[in-house]
C-alpha cells in the first residue's frame, strides 16, 4: 500500500513539477589580454587580434579552455597603443580602455576642427573614419546573462553559424549595467550599457543585439559591432561546447558571460594616435593609412594639443 502511495505521488509530481534534471548552468569567460602580445605583429596576424583567453564551464567543470576570442572592437589597434606605443607591460584595465576611447574622441575632435587637408582628403574626414573604431561599443567588465540562439535571426552570410550566445539587457530607458544592481537583464538582445559611444544608437552609451561570434578571418578589422568575438579557427570548438537553442530551451539551461580585464588602475599617460587605422568603408576595400598619424601629428593648420 505505501509502495503504491509513494509510486501515485510520484506520477504527480512528475506532472506539477517542470522537469529540470538536465538544467545546467554555463559559463563562458573572457580574460582579455591573457595571451602575450608580440611587438612585431601586423594587423593581419589573427593571434595579436584574439588576446582574450575564452574558457567555457558547465555547472563549474572545464568544457574547452585555451580559445582566443576578444572583448575589444579591434583587439590589435588596443594592444598595440598599449604595449607598443605606451610600453606598458600589463594588459589594460577597463579605466585604460577608458582613457584610450577619450583620446580617441579629442584627436577626432581635434581634426573636425582643423581647417586643413592630407592631399585630396580633409582632416575632418579622417575624423569620421577614426570614429568607425571609436564608437563601436566595448562591454565593460562583469557578468552578464545570456540563453543560445541565432545571430540576427540566422540571416548573417558568414558570421555566427549555426548558433550564438546572445545576451539579454534590458530597455532602452534602463538598460543592464553589470555595475548597477538595480538593473535587470531579461531581454534577449536587449539594451546594455556600454563603455563608449554607439554609432548605431545615435552616440549613447548604449548597445542592443549583443551576441558571442567568430570573428574576420583575415585583414585588421573583425567584423563586430559590439559583439565579442573568438578567433576564426576556434570557432568551431567554441560552438560545439555549447547547448543548441532547442536543447537550451528544452532543458532550461542557464548561462553567464563573464568578461575580465585587469583590475589596477595602469600609467594614465595620454596614449598617443594610432599608427595603423585603416580607410574605408567597412566591408569594402580598406587600405593602410600610416600617413593619417603623420597629419595628426604635423597637420598642416591649427597643431594638436
Amino acid at each position: 500500500m505505501v509502495r503504491r502511495l509513494w509510486i501515485f505521488l510520484g506520477a504527480v509530481l512528475s506532472v506539477l513539477v517542470p522537469q529540470t534534471a538536465n538544467a545546467a548552468k554555463y559559463e563562458i569567460v573572457f580574460e582579455e589580454g591573457a595571451f602575450n602580445y608580440d611587438p612585431g605583429s601586423t594587423p593581419e596576424d589573427l593571434d595579436n587580434k584574439y588576446l582574450a583567453r575564452v574558457t567555457v564551464k558547465k555547472d563549474g567543470n572545464v568544457v574547452t579552455k585555451d580559445l582566443r576570442g576578444s572583448t575589444l572592437p579591434d583587439a590589435w589597434v588596443f594592444y598595440h597603443r598599449w604595449h607598443v606605443e605606451l610600453k606598458q607591460a600589463s594588459p589594460p584595465s577597463d579605466a585604460d580602455i577608458d582613457s584610450m576611447f577619450e583620446n580617441f574622441e579629442q584627436r577626432t575632435a581635434t581634426l573636425r576642427d582643423a581647417n586643413a587637408k592630407l592631399g585630396e582628403t580633409s582632416l575632418a574626414d579622417i575624423a569620421n573614419i577614426t570614429d568607425v573604431l571609436n564608437r563601436v561599443p566595448a562591454l565593460r567588465s562583469g557578468d552578464y546573462p545570456f540563453e543560445m540562439g541565432m545571430h540576427k535571426g540566422g540571416q548573417s552570410e558568414h558570421h555566427g553559424h549555426p548558433y550564438v550566445p546572445r545576451l539579454l539587457g534590458g530597455t532602452q530607458e534602463k538598460p543592464y549595467d553589470p555595475a548597477d544592481s538595480s538593473s535587470k537583464a531579461t531581454a534577449t538582445g536587449g539594451f546594455i550599457r556600454t563603455m563608449n559611444k554607439n554609432n548605431a544608437q545615435n552616440q549613447k552609451y548604449l548597445a542592443a543585439g549583443i551576441n558571442v561570434h567568430d570573428g574576420r578571418k583575415d585583414r585588421d578589422y573583425k567584423d563586430s559591432e559590439g559583439c565579442l568575438t573568438i578567433r576564426p579557427q576556434d570557432w568551431k570548438g567554441f560552438y560545439r561546447a555549447l547547448p543548441s537553442p532547442e536543447d537550451w530551451t528544452k532543458d532550461k539551461h542557464v548561462g553567464v558571460v563573464s568578461v575580465r580585464r585587469a583590475t589596477s588602475a595602469q600609467d594614465k599617460t595620454p596614449p598617443l594616435p594610432p599608427t595603423d587605422l585603416t580607410v574605408g568603408k567597412l566591408g569594402a576595400h580598406r587600405r593602410p593609412v600610416s600617413a593619417v598619424v603623420e597629419a595628426v601629428e604635423k597637420p598642416p593648420g591649427p597643431s594638436l594639443p
